[in-house]
């Protein structure tokens, strides 16, 4: 084992319910042209255009509840335990499909997948910030992308393959390893310093760090001052004033804004999520020749391939040439599929 082995792994399953995210947004690609169709495995028949569009975009509604909540939490409770409790959400979401009669259950399935999305995107990054040391910081935080790019391939593979009601119960196989798995990793040293739980903090930072009866003195100097550091940060923070309209009077702090809400919005407003939504019924638009499954697998396969190469790519580059390269991509992909819709018209 190296030293970064205990991080690696925590991340790795710390980023679970990131799987559950993606399996969340990719199962309705093969399930929406199910669901709309004569063959509808619910009881009460086949839904409408509007019920499905409602079934896509609940789970992005009840994401912002999700969020402000755990943002609350988090530093109450935990990362860890946050982190649990926003698993939960995931395990009622996907027991609502197996029981669904009509589709106010898969109403109710998509806003419990929402909470549990907006507590991932809390938890997630702040525990894996808190447990990596700066060499690989970079590394473990981009296992979120990742993560969410294979769980949208998986949720489209899984439900292509297996029958609508017997698929969800994969999934929950999946979220009893996380709480298994989980158990193993302690809380983040920086909430335990925070907590003032200096000792637990210390095995925290140790056990992360990989520090053990074979750590030579230097690097355990290293550790000891790395902990040192992170008693000082949390005195800083103790002492710290609330935040003011006066923190915004300062150009960089504005263009820091400007430039984060703009690029947290391009994310949000190029459709990602709706098109990874409805990609097989685009494809079924299309007319193409492939099987409009195959079609689907093929563009998720791309996108995994994509966070990897960028998760390469962006040390080493830079991330500024990294974003205008997707960008100017995205918009590429964004025009195509406008001329697309627009051909669909039929114009009088």
């Amino acid at each position: 084992f190296s030293a970064t082995t205990h991080q690696y792994l925590a991340a790795l399953v710390a980023n679970l319910p990131a799987i559950f995210f993606g399996l969340s947004i990719g199962w309705l690609s093969p399930s929406i042209p199910l669901l709309i169709s004569p063959q509808s495995p619910l009881p009460s028949g086949p839904i409408s255009i509007d019920e499905a569009s409602w079934v896509s975009s609940s789970i992005y509604l009840a994401a912002i509840f999700g969020t402000v909540l755990f943002g609350w939490l988090v530093d109450r409770i935990g990362r860890k335990y946050s982190l649990y409790i926003g698993s939960i959400p995931n395990i009622i979401a996907w027991l609502l499909i197996p029981l669904a009669n009509n589709v106010i259950y898969l109403y109710v399935s998509r806003v419990f997948c929402g909470i549990a999305a907006g507590a991932l995107f809390v938890t997630v990054p702040l525990f894996v910030a808190e447990i990596a040391e700066t060499s690989i910081r970079g590394i473990l935080g981009s296992f979120l992308g990742i993560s969410i790019a294979i769980g949208i391939l998986l949720g489209q593979v899984i439900f292509t393959y297996i029958s609508f009601f017997r698929a969800p119960f994969v999934v929950l196989g999946l979220c009893v390893v996380f709480f298994g798995a989980f158990l193993i990793f302690p809380e983040t040293p920086q909430y335990l310093v925070m907590r003032n739980k200096t000792m637990a903090a210390e095995d925290a930072l140790n056990y992360y760090r990989g520090v053990n009866h074979k750590s030579t003195g230097n690097f355990v100097a290293q550790v000891n001052q790395e902990m040192e550091q992170l008693r000082g940060t949390n005195v800083d923070t103790t002492t710290k004033t609330p935040i003011s309209m006066e923190d915004f009077k300062s150009t960089a702090t504005r263009r820091a804004l400007v430039i984060s809400t703009i690029l947290f919005q391009g994310r949000n407003m190029c459709g990602l999520f709706p098109l990874v939504n409805f990609t097989e019924s685009i494809f079924m638009a299309s007319g193409s020749n492939l099987d409009n499954a195959v079609c689907t697998f093929i563009v998720s396969t791309l996108a995994v391939c994509a966070c990897i190469l960028c998760t390469i790519l962006v040390d080493r580059t830079g991330r500024r040439l990294v974003l205008i390269v997707s960008c100017a991509g995205s918009a590429l992909g964004l025009l195509g599929l406008g001329v697309f819709f627009c051909s669909q018209i039929k114009w009088e």
